[in-house]
């Protein structure tokens, strides 16, 4: 291995080991030969913080002092990616050096995606327990949040020194959230019966030591868990009468500045808000006029095309009830959708993952603030990828959405881009790991046009569902720099939203609360999608008649994820070796 190798595995392994929720959620216990923690979470007080940002600054140094034209391309390409996630990262407890000067503008208690309610529902989701080395290190990870919600507190109030307090909005919501969890009974909650249900499928763990390790569950939880929730509940509820109902960063110090780091991380690009806005609105004329058409095709020809989302929205051949029954059947019909969807893809896929993945509910408590999500298989092969379905949600909407969330969550979207992703062989962990949103969210936005693309599945009134949901990543592109850069309210980023996608009240708010408490991070979808479709169509006319879809999708698979202009980079080189080599040429070595 050569010296940039062996750093690239070395420090990248040395980055995560400092953040154990990373490896939880990839389910890995090892990198470079390093065992990693699997009893611990990172270090969310401030000396923890400050200890991140020094080793990625020295990352950095360290990485750029290898001469860049003495590495192989694949080393080369391994750097660059490498450099800009050290730059930029943006994702929980890890920030990127860039962000030095924001390092508390975040908003680590926000609804959902807080640490108040995130860390629960990884530990419960996806610590595997193998045996009763795993449950003790279960234990051991429960013991912890104590502590870490006593650093939150912390952090919230030295960021409210800095004049960064959740708005009102956001605040009530996360005080709904602590409130569901602490309603519940201890042996009923989350991070208990998920304890007993894997404990439960462990032969080797004696009765006793079973009936030990739910007693002390129970235990933590009642005395040591529900007090610490309920200190950050009384210290919220005390900051209600000082929250800001601004919910645009630009309200905070630096706050523009801030904006544009959250933008860069999240699209890769160099695109400023400005331009950002001004490319949504060119977009939402685009598709609105490509979907007035897909509706005329369906007889849905009269009223505005708002009034026909709406109706079509409301159709009760595409709604539920929310009842028991209902639950399960749509969970039932949704992982029959992921088995005919794998069966069809093989012929425009070189390669599909080996992870299976399942469909798992949202938890109970989280239903009111934590939308449909996906996590990774395990890469020890302990544990699927889960697309996991907020159930509340879905059946509020049409079923038709819910076939193309289902997608993009799992084949051909996140699922097969992230677990082929863990499965490359030859690549160095960071390639395999590393993930920046306007790639992973631009190829699942991608992989929802597949489908009907390619006809495994011609029901129109199906695409005209899916291009509503696109005019939605669309529409975010405006609201999201509507918000933080122009200073919109959350009723004018509401009755935006409302207007130009048709969506109920409910929906609208929350995507502007979601908006609100993770600045940029929607733009990564529709930008993302772009790039994937211009570099589709790009290779396609360059090919001509040589050209198969597998081609492409094998271009831009197998490096893992990529910041955008890297990913334009290989896919040019690949169509380049393509073209030679169906003329008869002897590919040239390229860097």
């Amino acid at each position: 291995m050569s010296a940039i190798s062996e750093f690239h595995e070395r420090s990248f392994a040395k980055l995560i080991a400092e953040v154990p929720e990373f490896p939880l959620e990839l389910g890995i216990r090892e990198v470079a030969g390093n065992r990693l923690a699997m009893n611990a979470f990172a270090d969310y007080s401030q000396s923890g913080a400050e200890n991140r940002m020094q080793g990625m600054e020295r990352s950095l140094a360290e990485l750029r002092a290898f001469p860049i034209d003495e590495q192989t391309p694949e080393e080369r390409l391994t750097t660059r990616v490498f450099e800009f996630f050290l730059e930029y990262a943006n994702e929980g407890p890890l920030l990127g050096v860039r962000g030095r000067d924001f390092a508390e503008h975040d908003q680590p208690a926000r609804p959902a995606a807080g640490i108040q309610t995130q860390l629960p529902v990884l530990l419960a989701n996806l610590h595997s327990v193998a045996d009763e080395t795993d449950a003790e290190d279960y234990m051991e990870r429960l013991s912890q949040l104590p502590t870490v919600f006593a650093d939150l507190v912390d952090g919230l109030e030295r960021r409210e020194a800095n004049r960064n307090v959740l708005p009102r909005a956001l605040l009530t919501k996360t005080l709904e959230e602590i409130s569901s969890f602490l309603a519940t009974d201890a042996r009923k909650s989350l991070l208990h019966m998920s304890l007993a249900e894997k404990l439960e499928a462990v032969d080797d763990i004696s009765d006793g030591a079973r009936r030990s390790l739910l007693d002390r569950s129970e235990e933590e939880i009642r005395n040591s868990l529900y007090p610490a929730y309920s200190k950050l509940e009384t210290f919220l509820t005390s900051q209600l009468e000082r929250a800001p109902e601004t919910l645009g960063v630009h309200r905070l110090p630096d706050g523009d500045a801030y904006y544009d780091f959250c933008l860069k991380s999240a699209t890769t690009t160099n695109a400023s808000a400005e331009e950002i806005h001004t490319l949504g609105l060119h977009e939402l004329a685009s598709i609105e006029g490509r979907l007035d058409t897909a509706f005329r095709d369906i007889g849905y020809g009269s009223g505005s095309l708002i009034a026909r989302c709406q109706a079509l929205d409301n159709d009760p051949k595409f709604r539920q009830p929310d009842t028991p029954e209902t639950r399960t059947r749509m969970l039932d019909d949704l992982t029959k959708i992921i088995a005919t969807t794998e069966s069809q893809i093989g012929t425009i896929f070189d390669r599909l993952p080996r992870s299976p993945v399942v469909v798992e509910p949202t938890p109970a408590f989280a239903e009111n603030s934590r939308h449909h999500c996906y996590q990774p298989p395990a890469s020890d092969g302990s544990r699927p990828g889960i697309f996991e379905l907020n159930l509340s949600v879905a059946l509020a909407e049409s079923m038709l959405d819910t076939t193309t969330v289902c997608y993009h969550e799992t084949f051909p979207g996140h699922h097969l881009q992230l677990a082929l992703a863990q499965e490359l062989e030859g690549l160095p962990a960071v390639r395999r790991m590393v993930t920046f949103d306007s790639y992973i969210e631009g190829w699942a936005k991608y992989a929802e046009t597949i489908p009907w693309e390619h006809g495994f599945n011609s029901d129109p009134l199906w695409n005209v569902a899916r291009m509503r949901r696109e005019l939605v990543s669309t529409a975010n592109l405006v609201l999201d720099t509507g918000i933080h850069q122009k200073g919109w309210t959350r009723d004018e980023g509401m009755r935006f939203f409302a207007e130009q996608t048709g969506s109920s009240t409910e929906f609208s708010e929350a995507m502007v609360d979601r908006i609100a408490g993770n600045p940029g991070q929607t733009c990564s979808y529709k930008i993302g999608m772009l790039k994937f479709l211009g570099l589709r169509d790009r290779m396609r006319d360059r090919l001509g008649d040589e050209f198969h879809i597998r081609q492409f999708h094998t271009a831009v698979l197998k490096h893992g994820s990529l910041p955008l202009a890297i990913l334009e980079e290989v896919v040019d080189k690949a169509m380049t070796a393509i073209a030679e080599v169906d003329h008869g040429q002897t590919p040239r070595t390229r860097d």
